[in-house]
């Protein structure tokens, strides 16, 4: 490899950690926060805490103090040192989930399976509000860690609904928020790997699951044969 290859090669991960540096050097940050920057990979075991409930698959409680400031810092913060060592390992996790768990994964069929992470999409005008959605910075993270091939697709789950926030609502509340807040927009040209493809839809958070549930309604609407829920922690335990 010649020394342009190698610079080329590099590129992204010499911005990203000069990025670090202006970021750590301009904005204050929390005692907390540094601290759960310390983290590496394995401390989350820690906390690991799996549950799958109403077809949500969650790995850790959100009742946990450090999980909850960890993903308020990766929420509001975009804390990048923190989600990076949290998806690493949740990576791995979700990868030995799946090969235990997901029947459609010990056949044959797997070899020609697509796996596709689908992140919570924000309505356009919270999207330009806040300037980021938590949600694709997890997924990108988790695939980015993740052993098997796969992608993220952010634009086959649009939300066109620009939906008043979860928080104090019930389940019922919540599914009557959400009737037609998603849509799925499947190109001409992926219409036959969108029937095939498996899909993991990610959310930081789930309380009742309502979110997911309407999310994972809107795919197979749309002829999506398989649909995996995953929130990083769940709430309300």
């Amino acid at each position: 490899m010649n020394i342009i290859t190698c610079i080329n090669s590099n590129f992204f991960n010499i911005l990203n950690f000069l990025g670090e540096i202006v970021e750590d050097f301009l904005f204050y940050k929390s005692d907390t926060a540094i601290r759960l920057e310390g983290y590496q990979t394995e401390d989350w075991i820690t906390f690991f805490y799996p549950l799958e409930k109403d077809n949500i698959l969650s790995f850790f409680s959100y009742e946990n103090l450090e999980i909850r400031e960890a993903i308020r810092e990766i929420k509001y913060g975009r804390n990048r040192k923190i989600l990076a060592s949290l998806a690493e390992f949740s990576g791995n996790a979700l990868a030995t989930y799946i090969e235990e768990n997901i029947e459609l994964f010990s056949t044959e069929k797997a070899k020609h399976t697509k796996i596709i992470f689908v992140p919570i999409p924000s309505h356009k005008k919270r999207l330009n509000e806040k300037g980021w959605n938590q949600a694709n910075d997890i997924a990108e993270a988790i695939q980015k860690n993740f052993p098997f091939g796969s992608s993220v697709q952010k634009n086959i789950l649009i939300k066109v609904k620009n939906t008043k926030h979860q928080t104090g609502l019930a389940r019922k509340e919540r599914l009557e928020n959400l009737d037609g807040a998603f849509e799925a927009k499947i190109s001409s040209d992926f219409s036959r790997e969108f029937l095939h493809s498996f899909f993991i839809l990610v959310d930081d958070v789930t309380t009742t699951g309502s979110t997911l549930e309407v999310a994972r309604k809107t795919l197979k609407q749309k002829g999506a044969r398989h649909v995996m829920c995953f929130s990083l922690a769940r709430s309300g335990d």
